[in-house]
């Protein structure tokens, strides 16, 4: 009778495994193949890796935008209006067709800027770029990071002290009980002023409601006001450069101030009922250091009027500098669509855009924070760090230009689509090479030299040959453990 269960030490070649020996090895291929499969998978689902990015992370396409100023004294917080091919930007695959993957920083990677995007069906699309600071006789440099389809932008208008936005009077604005307001807004500065974040009020009569920045104790302070009575909360400097949501509420005498649904403010105030007034609806007025990304007015549950200030919504309608205007379309029922007239002198600007190209292939900016290398690294420098993008090759003209970058390339991630085809070639190669060998390490070899062209080529992170060679080198010592 033969005894399954005596120790074998088989050679190279030797066919004669027993029956638990090969169950232990089919065990492991099994195990590895449905392991990295499932990392194929995994991976290919975390974002696109194009071009090798690193920063910001996850954006394809790279542009830079000079911008000199000849005119006198430091501007801040200020926009430049910059004629922007939108049409081309959304053909080419750049952006989505409504302008939100777009990533715009001056200098570190934190000083994220505003973009303004309009008329985003035309060739000269009258963009409105923000700039942080900058000095006479100096250019400042605005990158766009661009395609990103998990990363999107909320659109705001930053206010820079002689702007407004008005809509003509409509019954809708009368509201008098039950009144919501909505202001996401993203403050710049924090020092005290004096403006109209929105106003529906006829100030003669002291009647209707608005909400104002007003300069109380040398303290930049929120106002809700609704007939003749104030309710105040004083700005928190904690709160400067995030994107809050502010709500003003008042329901029969209670006037209440909310910061991202949390209640700061609550006034009881003598008015019941708010008064029906023939007066505009107002936003910005004297303000500045500011952006606004959503108005939302509701009449009780009911929507009065929305504004979520989306590019497909925003058209200019004038240009003759420094005066601009243009049309912010009502998202709500009532149509009660913002005139936006903004006085922006831009006869000192001098504007260079640079052409379109894959992140690896530009210059790259420095991370805002220190990081740091926890694995080391066996190739010089960090594994994360970005190659230029290959543009020729077997695998570039069999696998990059006709699925990825040319017209007919597959509607997916960069990223996805290289981590699974050289993923999958790498697993056929290695079934293809044990079926011949029966070595396992050997076989895990040759299947991470398709990942490793990738990388080498810019298509996929260093990280990859670490990866593999983890699998080799692991597969190798439980073949040795199966040996003993």
């Amino acid at each position: 009778m033969t005894n399954y269960f005596t120790k074998q030490t088989p050679l190279k070649n030797d066919k004669t495994f027993s029956p638990i020996v090969k169950s232990r090895y089919h065990k492991l291929i099994t195990g590895l193949a449905l392991l990295i499969a499932a990392f194929v998978v995994f991976v290919s689902g975390q974002g696109e890796v194009c071009a090798g990015v690193k920063s910001p992370v996850d954006y394809c396409y790279q542009r830079e935008i000079a911008v000199t100023y000849t005119g006198a004294g430091t501007l801040t917080n200020t926009a430049v209006r910059i004629p922007t091919d939108s049409a081309a930007l959304v053909a080419g695959g750049y952006v989505d067709n409504n302008i939100w993957e777009i990533f715009s920083v001056q200098g570190s990677l934190s000083n994220e800027t505003n973009i303004m995007a309009q008329d985003i069906t035309s060739a000269a699309a009258p963009y409105w770029y923000s700039l942080t600071s900058i000095s006479p006789s100096t250019t400042a440099t605005v990158r766009l990071y661009m395609q990103n389809p998990e990363q999107q932008r909320d659109q705001g208008i930053l206010i820079t002290g002689n702007d407004e936005l008005s809509a003509s009077h409509a019954p809708a604005l009368n509201i008098t009980n039950n009144l919501d307001i909505q202001l996401d807004l993203e403050l710049l500065d924090i020092t005290p002023q004096t403006g109209t974040l929105i106003s529906h009020y006829d100030t003669a009569a002291s009647q209707g409601y608005k909400v104002t920045f007003e300069d109380v104790g040398s303290a930049l302070t929120l106002r809700a006001t609704i007939e003749n009575h104030d309710c105040d909360l004083t700005i928190n400097s904690a709160w400067l450069n995030e994107s809050d949501r502010y709500n003003i509420t008042f329901n029969t005498g209670n006037l209440q101030i909310l910061r991202n649904n949390v209640s700061l403010q609550t006034c009881l105030i003598g008015a019941a009922t708010i008064s029906a007034v023939t007066e505009p609806l107002v936003v910005g007025t004297d303000l500045d250091n500011l952006v606004i990304r959503n108005i939302n007015l509701f009449n009780g549950s009911a929507v009065a009027a929305r504004y979520s200030f989306q590019p497909s919504t925003m058209t200019e309608t004038s240009a003759a500098d420094p005066v601009y205007q243009g049309t912010i379309q009502d998202l709500g029922v009532n149509n009660l669509d913002f005139l936006y007239t903004f006085n922006r002198p831009q006869s000192n600007f001098t504007v260079t855009a640079s052409a379109i190209v894959p992140v690896g292939t530009a210059s790259i900016i420095p991370m805002p924070d220190t990081t740091v290398d926890v694995l080391g690294s066996p190739f010089g420098g960090s594994i994360s760090t970005p190659v230029p993008s290959g543009t020729s090759g077997v695998f570039y003209d069999l696998i990059a230009k006709p699925m990825v970058t040319g017209t007919n390339a597959i509607d997916a991630p960069a990223g996805m689509i290289y981590s699974i085809i050289l993923g999958s070639l790498g697993l056929v190669i290695a079934v293809f090479i044990y079926m011949k060998t029966n070595f396992i390490p050997f076989a895990l070899f040759a299947a991470g030299i398709p990942p490793a062209v990738g990388a080498v080529n810019g298509w996929l992170p260093y990280w990859w040959i670490v990866f593999w060679a983890l699998l080799v080198i692991l597969s190798w010592f439980a073949l040795r453990g199966a040996d003993q």
